[in-house]
């Protein structure tokens, strides 16, 4: 907020029973820029968002914005197909393991046996 005074930190938070980490992420990314160019841009924008229907597993959705200096803007939202585990990144997992260790720890997990992960490093 404005002015000279002590300001309490502002929150956007989103909750829902679906998990779709990357389009919320999408939506919290344009929510803040509208924020730092005015507060006042944010709530057009999230009316027009709750105005459109949530987009169906792996369909897209349109929303039509408008944003001072850029004129009129369509943002695509997109659900994916399955969102469970989308914000899982396995890369460094496979990187960081053996072909053979990881036979070991899917087998394990089959078993449901505890499997614990320690590394010195996070990547």
């Amino acid at each position: 907020p404005s002015g000279k005074g002590p300001r309490l930190p502002e929150v956007y938070c989103v909750i829902s029973r679906l998990g779709c980490f990357d389009l919320f992420s999408k939506i919290l990314d344009e929510v803040e820029r509208r924020r730092g160019i005015s507060a006042a841009l944010v709530y057009p924008f999230m009316r027009s968002l709750m105005e459109s229907p949530f987009p169906a597993p792996g369909k897209t959705i349109r929303v039509k914005t408008f944003l001072p200096g850029a004129g009129n803007e369509v943002i695509e939202l997109r659900r994916p197909m399955d969102s469970r585990l989308e914000h899982v990144d396995f890369e460094c997992l496979f990187r960081c393991l053996s072909v053979r260790q990881i036979i070991r720890i899917f087998a394990s997990l089959l078993l449901e046996r505890r499997v614990i992960f320690v590394a010195e490093k996070l990547r």
